[in-house]
């Protein structure tokens, strides 16, 4: 996450993570709250520094995975939801 992404997005500067751009209507991660703008920091107990490294967290979990996410308040969460199915694929957001 650069300087620039976390002043458009009003984050506090020592966040680092995966910026959400996008959430499907009637995702698990909409029904968990999660929008754009937020922030996922951990994924599955692991740093998630980047899109993909989430999205290698969701590939390699099982039936659930946890997440944790800041939002533009500052406000850490988290977040528990089911994996999507493995024929479904995981893409990382466009650049």
């Amino acid at each position: 996450m650069t300087a620039e992404l976390r002043k458009q997005h009003n984050l506090p500067g020592d966040v680092k993570g995966a910026l959400v751009t996008g959430v499907t209507a009637g995702s698990p991660a909409q029904e968990k709250g999660i929008v754009a703008g937020d922030v996922i920091v951990e994924a599955d107990g692991k740093p998630a520094d980047t899109a993909q490294a989430v999205a290698k967290s969701i590939a390699s979990a099982s039936e659930n995975i946890s997440f944790k996410v800041i939002n533009s308040k500052g406000e850490r969460r988290d977040v528990t939801m089911p994996v999507p199915k493995k024929s479904t694929p995981v893409l990382p957001a466009p650049k």
